[in-house]
């Protein structure tokens, strides 16, 4: 209630006009954001007018605004993930909002939602919701949840009539990412990719062990291929994200969502995320009326309205003590720990090197790790 007094006070010194969306969601998302934007139009006699294009025409739009006078930038962008963040705040088309938020905000968003759209102590966006893979398991399969990544390797399969114990898109950064971090590496150091590195290197070598030492894996594996027999239950265990919950929900699975765990030697199994928000564009600066909205479709009451319809992961903290959903209460916990994809200008680039080197690496028992990162990296950097 806080939250709407502040907004009510602030739109009484607001001159009214038309506050500009343009938002990349369709589809439930569009819902949602039509719902909240209605609300708030009718709370506070404000109009709203949203317009929906791809992320594609959205950042094109964005950029040509700062030269072309046709383009009438939009106050507010939704949908945006924070990777677009350093290169638009450097372009000078982003409002830092840090100025129009409180501390109890702050310390609401989770620590990774919170540092992804900041840059330079400037933040530039609401963060919304974060997106990323956590361990599912089919308690009908598996009633006991490992403690440890050596439980889940203790599970073999008993023959060839028994379910898988555990398996994922094994050759796909994505989704590999925890296990080549595992022993601290990180995909890039001072801005250069970082493949190279020992403790990378060593990652790879466990990723190898899981299937041709613990035999997780018969052959590499690929995304659509675990999740199907995990969906006809033939698979314990899969390392997934929360946009199959709707599938495997059309299979009746009984199912739990935990973080991965961690091996008994203190390697931790942190995965990627991808956190999504809403920005204020340099438009915004002084309007009161869209700062105001902005806060409105991100407070934690708005954020839960989202969760509850699409099954995005909450970047508020009070937003996920307020959920019924066990699963996505699952979700949270492992994403909260999870590494932001990095706002690298070489990270677009890097997915399709790094998942053929692991292509490459998990064909044999004795590839040559070094040799394949090597040539990896690259590419990578030649195709910067």
């Amino acid at each position: 209630m806080r939250q709407i007094l502040i907004l009510a006070i602030f739109f009484g010194f607001a001159i009214a006009q038309e506050i500009s969306i343009w938002t990349s969601f369709t589809g439930l998302e569009l819902d949602w954001l039509n719902s909240q934007s209605q609300l708030y139009s009718e709370l506070f006699k404000q109009e709203v007018k949203i317009s929906n294009y791809n992320i594609g025409e959205i950042k094109q739009k964005i950029i040509l605004s700062k030269t072309d006078s046709s383009i009438l930038l939009a106050d507010i962008i939704v949908g945006l993930s924070s990777d677009q963040v350093p290169i638009l705040s450097k372009e000078d088309l982003l409002t830092d909002i840090h100025a129009f938020t409180t501390q109890d905000y702050l310390d609401d968003l989770y620590k990774n939602a919170r540092e992804s759209f900041t840059v330079d102590e400037k933040l530039f966006g609401f963060p919304l919701y974060l997106e990323g893979p956590a361990l599912i398991i089919n308690r009908d399969l598996l009633s006991k949840p490992p403690k440890s990544f050596e439980d889940i390797v203790a599970i073999k399969e008993i023959s060839e009539s028994e379910p898988f114990a555990f398996r994922f898109d094994i050759s796909n950064l994505y989704f590999a990412y925890p296990f080549l971090t595992s022993y601290g590496a990180k995909l890039f150091v001072d801005d250069e990719i970082n493949i190279e590195d020992d403790n990378f290197i060593k990652g790879a070598k466990f990723l190898r062990d899981l299937k041709f030492k613990y035999g997780l894996f018969e052959h590499t594996s690929y995304y659509q291929e675990v999740v199907e027999d995990f969906y006809y239950s033939k698979q314990m265990m899969i390392y997934d994200g929360p946009w199959s919950l709707k599938t495997y929900a059309q299979a009746n699975l009984n199912l739990i969502v935990i973080p991965l765990p961690a091996t008994e030697a203190g390697l931790e199994l942190n995965g990627l995320t991808n956190v999504y928000g809403l920005m204020l564009t340099n438009k915004t600066e002084t309007n009161i009326n869209a700062i105001n909205l902005a806060k409105w479709l991100s407070r934690p009451e708005a954020q839960l309205a989202l969760s509850k319809a699409t099954d995005k992961i909450p970047s508020s903290k009070e937003a996920t003590n307020n959920l019924d959903n066990e699963l996505i209460i699952g979700f949270a916990r492992a994403l909260a720990r999870a590494d932001v994809i990095p706002n690298n200008s070489k990270m677009a680039n890097s997915w399709g090197p790094i998942s053929n080197a692991l292509f490459k690496i998990l064909v044999s028992d004795n590839s040559n790790i070094s040799g394949i990162f090597k040539q990896a990296a690259q590419d990578i950097n030649q195709t910067e």
